[in-house]
């Protein structure tokens, strides 16, 4: 069987949550296991583009890690809830975009608020820290208070300023990500 990397959509009850997976099935073969409890880098961000950059360049420079995304942060939280403990780098935006509407996909199209990296950042500081935080955020008012929120809970957290469009995320989060695992 060959490795496939693919986006999946899991039910959770709430929005749907997009996540990438690595599995030993072959392309198209239903996997009932979304993680395995292994080394995980766990990333909310909502904007695509970002994602089919930043997955690609992890499965690259970490084969034998598994890389799950969310959209929102109720959704994230609910997973971590159970699977913290498999995390090796969680990475989180901050302002993420409303979910639904005319062209909702996801629930008969109500607007669904899919909260922010700073409720993300509240929830971790609840539980004791696994691994390093990036915070990748151009909101500049929020990203203070996210830092503060978990390293006063003993989190230990970098910044990464994103700028010209994707370039940021091969030039300084591929940096502050190898950072992590040197």
């Amino acid at each position: 069987m060959t490795t496939a990397m693919s986006l999946k959509w899991l039910e959770t009850g709430s929005p749907r949550i997009p996540i990438f997976e690595k599995t030993g099935l072959q392309r198209g073969a239903p996997n009932p296991q979304f993680c395995l409890m292994t080394d995980t880098i766990t990333i909310l961000d909502d904007e695509p583009d970002r994602l089919h950059a930043m997955v690609p360049l992890l499965r690259e420079r970490l084969p034998d890690v598994d890389i799950v995304t969310f959209d929102n942060a109720p959704g994230i939280n609910a997973w971590l809830a159970e699977h913290l403990p498999s995390c090796v780098l969680i990475c989180l935006d901050h302002d993420l975009i409303l979910i639904g509407g005319r062209d909702n996909k996801y629930e008969d199209s109500k607007v669904i608020d899919p909260g922010t990296g700073r409720d993300v950042a509240d929830f971790l500081a609840t539980r004791d820290p696994v691994c390093q935080v990036i915070i990748h955020t151009t909101n500049t008012l929020a990203r203070p208070g996210m830092i503060a929120a978990l390293e006063d809970a003993g989190w230990e957290v970098s910044y990464v300023s994103p700028y010209e469009d994707l370039l940021w995320i091969q030039e300084v989060w591929a940096d502050a990500v190898s950072d992590v695992f040197a």
